[in-house]
């Protein structure tokens, strides 16, 4: 069988409510939607498993593409030796589900290549012992997510949106996030609340007011805690425009800007706090085939912005 090049989509946290606790686990609400932000993969089967990666610092055996395999293989009940190759270009620890986006590109990547022909739910079944995030990255688009990850339900496509993220450093460790606002909950058990999204019922696909209501982050003051840029950028954006907000457990955030001049605000800001800067769309779909004809909202890559201060 020949090479399957894929494109893993980064995601982002429009909202985010921690609701509870199930077991060891976090019980969260959260709408999450696909960007055009994406790592590339290249698999093929092989006669040893083996993961090469751009930064071979994520090589190891920590790297959630083998605990893909893994699962896979446990579900299976044999070998599926793959040979993979990974360009990250999604920022690591930053939020943004790169790792749960590259184990979802290899569990379909070793589902077509093995033949293996498993249903929906042995496929999200797999994919939660994985990783809280990766059946949404299987499916991808615009989604509400709910429970530990395992329940994923498709919401129309939010529209073709233009997105700018900004990265500060530090990189953040989501246990130690959640780890802080365990501390935050047990201090203040108010803190914990019922699922909220009841703006749910106002969303309008593409338009971008219609998302102000919606978004909202549980994880933002532990994760402000750890870095303290995350509070300076996003109270100087959201002078600039309400839509703004931090995805996962940080450091990430983002703005949806209205205007080329809003934009330029928003990264002169973000610059300012040394932020890595990066600017992308929502995309309608999570794992795709890295070639072929790509729809609107749909197009591979993603624009660094490098523009001069100013």
């Amino acid at each position: 069988m020949s090479i399957i090049r894929l494109e893993a989509r980064a995601k982002l946290n429009l909202s985010l409510h921690v609701t509870g606790r199930a077991g060891d686990f976090h019980a969260i609400t959260s709408v999450m939607q696909s960007l055009v932000l994406a790592d590339r993969l290249e698999v093929e089967p092989a006669e040893r498993s083996c993961l090469q990666v751009s930064d071979g610092r994520l090589a190891g055996a920590s790297n959630l593409v083998w605990k893909a395999l893994r699962e896979l293989e446990a579900h299976a009940g044999r070998p599926l030796p793959l040979a993979i190759r990974l360009e990250k270009r999604i920022p690591v620890a930053a939020g943004l589900g790169g790792a749960s986006a590259d184990a979802a590109a290899v569990l379909r990547a070793a589902e077509q290549i093995y033949g293996l022909e498993l249903t929906e739910r042995e496929r999200s079944a797999v994919a939660r012992r994985v990783g809280s995030d990766v059946p949404f990255a299987l499916r991808g688009g615009s989604a509400y997510v709910a429970a530990t990850g395992e329940e994923v339900v498709p919401l129309p496509f939010l529209g073709d949106l233009e997105v700018l993220l900004a990265v500060p450093e530090p990189p953040l460790l989501t246990a130690e996030v959640y780890a802080g606002w365990d501390e935050l909950a047990a201090a203040d058990p108010s803190l914990l609340h019922a699922d909220p999204h009841r703006a749910l019922g106002r969303l309008r696909p593409g338009r971008r007011e219609t998302l102000g209501a919606l978004i909202h982050n549980d994880l933002l003051e532990p994760a402000a805690r750890r870095s303290p840029r995350i509070r300076a950028i996003l109270a100087a954006w959201r002078r600039v425009t309400p839509l703004a907000g931090m995805s996962g457990s940080g450091p990430t955030l983002f703005a949806l800007p209205a205007s080329p001049s809003e934009s330029a605000e928003l990264e002169r800001l973000a610059r300012r706090e040394g932020a890595r800067l990066l600017r992308s769309r929502f995309a309608r779909a999570g794992v795709v085939a890295a070639a072929g004809r790509a729809e609107r909202g749909d197009e591979p890559g993603v624009e660094p912005v490098n523009r001069a201060k100013g």
